[in-house]
């Protein structure tokens, strides 16, 4: 009996457990595609080269674009979702490379 319980206790915990990160790996992608925007453009830079800036930025609050804090909410949130960026520019190749 008692390990019949111990068995349907570890089975839940594993169950609980891969719910959980489930729902934080929804969330943190679904965060990142609420907030990524690509931002493209071509930069001339000396000798005639030209590179092509194919970056994301991301929506700040609007209480940091007021406050010139946006610079380093960009650079935050490039650290944070750069595995989803990696993924995305994968997934997505026709929109990093217009």
């Amino acid at each position: 009996m008692r390990e019949a319980f111990v068995q349907s206790t570890h089975n839940s915990a594993g169950a609980f457990i891969a719910a959980l990160l489930l729902v934080l790996i929804g969330g943190y992608v679904g965060v990142y595609y609420a907030m990524v925007e690509r931002v493209g453009g071509i930069k001339y830079e000396g000798m005639g080269q030209v590179v092509r800036i194919d970056k994301p930025a991301y929506r700040a609050p609007i209480e940091l674009l007021t406050t010139n804090k946006e610079i380093a909410w960009n650079g935050v949130c490039e650290a944070a979702f750069a595995p989803m960026h990696w993924l995305d520019r994968r997934l997505r190749p026709r929109l990093w490379r217009r």
